[in-house]
């Protein structure tokens, strides 16, 4: 393993570990916000944390649909990183998945920003959290992508693997047609 793949494996880590602490502080976030959902006086509050028309907040199902949307998009973005990275196997489709993911939190983290303007006390601490939340996993997806892209893929197995008939089956075709050429040099 080369230096430059040790230095994309640790920075691959920190970036996993940012993006999971971001997930955990939008659950939490999230989770505070909806719960002052049934006070009367958060109700016109709702619309200005979250930029939406009078009619898409009337109930917190709405209110914050997307946002729990998102953040289920980024756990399942962890998790198949997870799966993906313990298998040590590459998967373009699962970077795309976290694209999407970071754009999402990076609308969600402007949201939550753009509505800390206006709230005050609980509503802003709680909005605070969430958008701290939304930054760090943005942060920690980004960081992913980038990193993946310079971690070495391992072969599945190697040349004297007995485990690995394939690998087994090349080396002795490589092994072949050494010798051909060999012999008729």
């Amino acid at each position: 393993m080369s230096k430059a793949s040790t230095i994309a494996g640790w920075a691959f880590g920190l970036a996993f570990w940012l993006s999971l602490s971001g997930s955990i502080l939008v659950l939490c976030g999230l989770a505070a916000l909806q719960n002052m959902c049934d006070d009367v006086p958060l109700i016109p509050m709702r619309r200005r944390l979250l930029q939406l028309p009078p009619f898409l907040t009337s109930t917190c199902a709405l209110a914050y649909s997307f946002q729990w949307w998102g953040w289920a998009l980024q756990t399942a973005f962890l998790a198949l990183t997870t799966a993906y990275y313990v298998a040590r196997f590459k998967s373009s489709g699962v970077m795309i998945m976290g694209g999407c993911a970071t754009v999402l939190a990076m609308q969600f983290a402007n949201d939550q920003l753009l509505g800390m303007d206006t709230a005050s006390g609980k509503a802003f601490s709680r909005a605070t959290v969430t958008f701290v939340g939304w930054l760090l996993a943005c942060t920690g997806n980004f960081g992913m992508m980038v990193a993946s892209a310079h971690l070495e893929a391992p072969s599945p197995c190697t040349k004297g693997d007995a485990q690995c008939p394939a690998a087994a089956a090349k080396a002795t075709q490589a092994e072949t047609a050494t010798e051909v050429a060999a012999s008729t040099a």
